[in-house]
C-alpha cells in the first residue's frame, strides 16, 4: 500500500498541533508521519503520487482574526490556495460555540449593550457569508472540534485516493427482486415459504409458443435492455403443451 505524505509548516514546530497530528497519523497506517517544510504554502500538504491536497489550519481566535483583519489575510490566503490548482480546504479547530466565544471575546472591549449585541450578529453573519463565498470556490471551510486530526486524515485520503459510496448503497435481501416478483405470481403464497424456493430456484422466461421473437426485434428495447432480459430467458419450447 502507498503510504501519503505530510509535510507540515515550519510554523508549527511546537505549537502542539504539530504533537496532535503526528498522533493521529501513528495510528493510521495509510500515512506517513509528518516533516517539516519551509517551502509548502500552507499549514499542511497531502501527496500521493502525482496529487496533493493542501489545508490551512485555524485556531478559532486566528480565524477570526484571518476573516476581519484589516490586511486581508484570509484574502491572501484563498488567492494561495487557488492559484496552486490542487484541492485545499480551510480546518478551524473548534465548532461553532467556539468560534461564537472568539468573535465575542474579539469585540467585548470595543463594544457594550445593543451595539455589541449588533456587532455580534454582524460578525457572525459575515463570517456565514465568508464560508459560503469559499465553498462556491471549492475551498471549503470546516469547523472541527472533536478529533479534527482524525477527520482530516480521513478526508485527505480520500481526496488523493479517490471516493466512493458504495459501502453505504442499500443491502437488499438476496434475490429480493425474484422473491416480489414470485409473490406476485402465486395468489396465498407468503413471503416466508417464498424464500427457500427462491434459493433453489429462479425465475425465467421461456417462449409461449413454438416460435418467439428475439428480444432484440422488439420495438423499444434496446442492446443494454435486451441483455439483461436474455438473461432471463430459456429457450424451451413446448412448456405450456
Amino acid at each position: 500500500m502507498n503510504q501519503i505524505t505530510i509535510k507540515m509548516s515550519g510554523n508549527e514546530r511546537g505549537s502542539g498541533r504539530d504533537t496532535a497530528l503526528a498522533l493521529a497519523v501513528s495510528e493510521d497506517p495509510r500515512f506517513l508521519l509528518p516533516s517539516f517544510s519551509s517551502e509548502i504554502l500552507c499549514d499542511l500538504e497531502f501527496s500521493l503520487a502525482e496529487r496533493s491536497f493542501s489545508t490551512e489550519l485555524k485556531l478559532c481566535k486566528d480565524y477570526v482574526q484571518t476573516v476581519f483583519g484589516p490586511d486581508g489575510h484570509g484574502f491572501c490566503q484563498y488567492l494561495d490556495m487557488a492559484e496552486s490548482r490542487r484541492p485545499s480546504m480551510i480546518l478551524v479547530m473548534g465548532g461553532d460555540n467556539q468560534v461564537a466565544d472568539a468573535i465575542y471575546q474579539s469585540l467585548k472591549t470595543r463594544y457594550h449593550g445593543d451595539e455589541l449585541k449588533y456587532e455580534l450578529e454582524s460578525h457572525k453573519k459575515r463570517l456565514w457569508d465568508f464560508e459560503a463565498q469559499c465553498y462556491g470556490l471549492n475551498i471549503p471551510v470546516m469547523r472541527w472540534h472533536v478529533d479534527p486530526f482524525q477527520r482530516l486524515l480521513s478526508t485527505a485520503h480520500k481526496v488523493l485516493t479517490g471516493a466512493s459510496l458504495f459501502q453505504y448503497a442499500p443491502r437488499p435481501m438476496d434475490h429480493e427482486r425474484e422473491l416480489v416478483a414470485t409473490s406476485l405470481l402465486f395468489r396465498g403464497v407468503g413471503i416466508k415459504t417464498l424464500i427457500p424456493v427462491i434459493d433453489q430456484y429462479r425465475l425465467a422466461l421461456i417462449p409461449r409458443g413454438d416460435y418467439a421473437k428475439p428480444i432484440e426485434e422488439m420495438p423499444g428495447v434496446g442492446k443494454v435492455r435486451a441483455k439483461a432480459i436474455n438473461e432471463r430467458i430459456v429457450m424451451y419450447y413446448g412448456a405450456n403443451r
